[in-house]
């Protein structure tokens, strides 16, 4: 957004009427921001709408009361509607409808959808752009700007957040939505990415009406996904469609990379026996490598595994390193985990698991992947439906199920080394987690920040290790001794063969034995590192 500007003067003074009307300094509530919010007109709308998917920016009643402002948006006057249309086609309404209902099916802060009838019967519904909107909005994110340099009005936990680049975010989402070339991509896309889903499904685009402020769109004559009682009534099973809806939802995230960021009750209909999706103002788009990161957090969850989970937070980046406390971001994230470890996985909700999680890494220096937020509202909004449907579909259970065999899909012999792994194979993965912890203690003292927990490192899990293989390297000693021995004989008789390759064979055998007893002599070092800790 520009940086320079001339201010409307005429909007300035309609925004200070506006907040004299609502007392503002008198101070603020939850119900007086929300109807300063609708009265200021689609942009604070649009802003209300944003900020109520932020609890983790502003207070959960602010959340709660802006939520009223996607039920709440004045629709335009048919006429204006008229107007719209013609302007932006060229055509008159009547040379591409034959009806068109004027009341609306729904109207948004961008813009307004009406069903309607092609010249050829095909019924339709047709999206159109409030008039001027894009100027309108432009305009009072700049005047909001300025507000927000003088006085900022909201209660908003700031910490290291920037609330001018919350407006430059909100700005970037609401050109997306100002431009229906975007909307029409993304559903074409959406269509594409899952054409191999016999049971899903999204509306046809008209190719021929579509332009940056109107197009149209195959009308769903469906049933909302939350009309339990009319798809029994019509033969449907609700713990399918639950489950296929589940089941899509999950591979739209981890392995396409693109999923419906909105994905409540009104935008999920059943016609045919299909899940058709619709309204594609608002998708999300995971790049391949936060997708792997992801699954990874998925699977270090299910381990219990805090180290792994604070390794792949940490790798999304840091924004201020001399304010990180590794040790203290570790705790935080082993409690949210020790919570859900002694609970089966079909009683976790997964959307409170990410939106905790989320409430975790907010109180750390941590640069979160762009689009983050609105993934863990999706899967919250997501589990809601479903669980309204049937609550018996165990959404994380099938999202671990889909993220384990999308890692493995690539590398089989790693999921049946895993699924045959042996005792001893498990002690020794236990093992092999002490370089990594060890360089944790080590990365704290290097940073200044040299208190050590006992628990962070599990000195104590170390010490009972080595202790194990300091006996298992005795009775190994024992026995190389003799090897040894044996192989100096073996060796004395094989030299006194002249022969050439009976002598390298010889040499072959002694320098072998060496290599073994070398490696039993570092085992004790390891054995000795263990006494230190233990002294310690």
């Amino acid at each position: 957004m520009p940086n320079k500007f001339i201010v409307d003067q005429r909007r300035l003074r309609e925004i200070t009427r506006v907040l004299l009307r609502n007392k503002i300094q008198t101070g603020i509530d939850p119900v007086k921001v929300r109807k300063i919010a609708e009265q200021l007109g689609p942009t604070f709308v649009k802003v209300g709408q944003i900020l109520s998917m932020r609890d983790d920016l502003i207070p959960l009643a602010y959340c709660e009361e802006l939520k009223k402002l996607r039920l709440n948006v004045q629709y335009m006057p048919f006429n204006v509607v008229c107007e719209q249309i013609e302007k932006t086609t060229g055509k008159k309404v009547n040379e591409i409808f034959s009806y068109v209902e004027e009341t609306p099916l729904g109207s948004a802060s961008i813009g307004q959808v009406h069903k309607a009838k092609l010249l050829n019967g095909e019924e339709v519904v047709f999206k159109v752009m409030r008039p001027g909107i894009y100027k309108m909005v432009e305009s009072d994110l700049r005047l909001l700007k300025v507000a927000i340099g003088a006085q900022n009005l909201l209660p908003i936990q700031t910490g290291s957040f920037d609330l001018n680049t919350l407006i430059d975010d909100v700005w970037d989402i609401i050109k997306e939505e100002m431009n229906f070339d975007h909307e029409v991509k993304n559903c074409k896309l959406f269509a594409s990415m899952n054409k191999e889903f016999e049971y899903i499904g999204a509306p046809k685009i008209y190719d021929e009406y579509t332009y940056d402020e109107f197009f149209v769109m195959e009308y769903i004559d469906g049933i909302s996904i939350s009309d339990k009682e009319k798809l029994l009534e019509l033969g449907y099973d609700p713990h399918e469609i639950c489950e296929k809806l589940a089941n899509n939802y999950i591979i739209q995230i981890v392995e396409k990379g693109l999923f419906h960021a909105d994905p409540h009750p009104g935008n999920i209909l059943i016609r045919d026996g299909k899940i058709i999706w619709i309204d594609f103002g608002s998708v999300g788009l995971i790049s391949k490598h936060d997708r792997e990161m992801y699954k990874k957090a998925l699977l270090a969850f299910i381990n219990q595994d805090a180290y792994e989970m604070q390794n792949i937070i940490l790798s999304f980046g840091v924004l201020d390193e001399s304010k990180l406390d590794y040790s203290l971001l570790y705790s935080d994230i082993e409690s949210m985990m020790f919570k859900y470890s002694s609970m089966n996985a079909g009683d976790v909700n997964m959307g409170e698991l990410l939106d905790e999680l989320l409430k975790v890494i907010k109180h750390h220096p941590i640069v979160l992947p762009k689009g983050l937020t609105a993934f863990g509202r999706s899967i919250i909004t997501i589990q809601g439906v479903i669980n309204e449907v049937d609550p018996t579909i165990e959404l994380i259970s099938m999202f671990i199920n889909i993220a384990k065999s999308d890692i493995f899909k690539d590398d089989d012999y790693k999921q049946k080394t895993l699924i045959n792994a042996s005792r001893t194979v498990n002690a020794l993965s236990k093992t092999a987690k002490i370089p990594s912890q060890i360089a944790t203690l080590l990365d704290l003292g290097v940073k200044g920040r040299a208190r050590v927990n006992l628990d962070i490192v599990n000195i104590e899990d170390l010490n009972k290790s080595l202790k194990n293989i300091g006996t298992k390297i005795a009775y190994a000693l024992v026995i190389g001794t003799f090897a040894l021995a044996l192989a100096i004989i073996l060796a004395a008789l094989l030299f006194a063969q002249e022969n050439i390759l009976i002598t390298l064979f010889a040499i072959v055998i002694c320098v072998a034995t060496i290599v073994i007893i070398g490696g039993l002599l570092v085992g004790l070092i390891a054995l000795a590192i263990g006494k230190h800790f233990r002294r310690k």
